[in-house]
This record gives structure tokens, sequence and C-alpha cells, in this order.
């Protein structure tokens, strides 16, 4: 395996690590981030997830471009490679709306409600 194919494969997995991990930070920052909002008038729990978002379709762009470069030849292992980028940029996409999803609570909510 040549550099430029490591560096492909890193691409091709950025979906399933950085989407995964955005969405765990912003789960978290839900439930943490309402109080802090209520203290400080200021609302810290909209845009954690809509950075997520934003960083997880990201992550799915990555994943896609690098299965698009691949297209050009057929060596051994390219459907595991396809299969893993499209599986990556799937995740990312998906996980960019569950986060764009948990950014609608913020919007109509002020955390200050018990």
């Amino acid at each position: 395996m040549t550099a430029r194919d490591r560096n492909r494969w890193a691409l091709a997995l950025a979906g399933w690590l950085i989407g995964p991990v955005c969405w765990a930070i912003a789960t978290q920052a839900g439930q943490i981030l309402p109080y802090a909002d209520c203290r400080a008038q200021w609302p810290w729990s909209l845009p954690v997830p809509l950075a997520g978002a934003a960083l997880s379709a990201a992550s799915a762009w990555l994943a896609w471009r690098s299965l698009a470069s691949r297209r050009g030849g057929t060596r051994r292992g390219d459907a595991a490679f396809a299969l893993v980028a499209s599986l990556g940029a799937m995740l990312g996409l998906l996980l960019a709306l569950a986060m764009l999803l948990q950014a609608i609570g913020p919007m109509v909510l002020t955390g200050c409600e018990r």
C-alpha cells in the first residue's frame, strides 16, 4: 500500500470517525448546555449541533471525494474501498441530519423551562 492509498483510506474513513464523534459531543452538550443557557441568557445549545452537523457533512464530502478519485483504475481491494467510502459518506450525512434535528430544540426552547 502506497502513501497515496493510505491517504485515500484515511479520507474514506472520515465519515466513520468524524461524524460519530461530533454526534456524541453534540448529544452530551445537549444534556449539559441548557442549564448554562438559562443562567447566561446566551443560546450555547444551538451552535454546538450546527457546528457538528457542518463537520459531519464535511466528513461525508471527504469520503465521497475519496471514492470519486478512486474510480480511475480497477485494482485488488477496490470493492472494499468503495464500500467503506460509500458507507462513510452515508453515515456522515445521516449523522448531520440527526444533529440538525437536535438543533431544533434550542430554537424552540430557552432552557429555562421546568
